[in-house]
C-alpha cells in the first residue's frame, strides 16, 4: 500500500490551509483588540482633556476674580456655567486687609485661591 506524493498533497495543503484560516483569525482578533484599547484610551484621553480645559479655565477665573477684589471692586456675579464663592480666613493680615479664598467651579472644572483683599470689600461680598 504505497501512496504516490499527488495522493497525499490534497492533504497536506488542506492541513495548512486549516492553520492559515486559524492564523487570519487569531490576527484579526488582536487587531481587533488593539483597535478595541485604543478607542477606550482616546475616550479616557478626552474626558481627561475636558477636565483640564476646565480646572485651567476656572483659575483663570479665580484670578480674575481676586484681581477685582484687590482693585476694591465687586465679585462677578454667576451665570450658567460658572460658581464663585468667597469665604473670610481667619488668618492674620496686614492692617486694612484680609485674606479670603475664593473658590470656583466652571464646567468640569474646579480651582481656589487664596489672597489678600481691603477688609471693607471683603464683608461687604460676603
Amino acid at each position: 500500500m504505497s501512496r504516490s506524493l499527488y495522493t497525499m498533497l490534497p492533504v497536506r495543503c488542506a492541513a495548512r490551509r486549516g492553520f492559515m484560516v486559524l492564523d487570519a483569525v487569531l490576527g484579526l482578533s488582536v487587531v481587533a483588540a488593539i483597535a478595541t484599547l485604543l478607542i477606550v484610551s482616546s475616550s479616557a484621553e478626552q474626558r481627561a482633556m475636558q477636565k483640564l480645559r476646565g480646572t485651567r479655565s476656572a483659575g483663570a477665573i479665580a484670578e480674575s476674580a481676586m484681581v477685582e477684589l484687590q482693585q476694591s471692586r465687586r465679585l462677578p456675579p454667576d451665570n450658567a456655567d460658572t460658581h464663585l464663592a468667597l469665604r473670610r480666613l481667619l488668618t492674620r493680615a496686614p492692617a486694612g486687609q484680609v485674606w479670603v479664598e475664593i473658590s470656583v467651579t466652571h464646567e468640569a472644572g474646579r480651582a481656589e485661591l487664596v489672597g489678600l483683599v481691603p477688609a471693607p470689600l471683603a464683608l461687604e461680598n460676603k
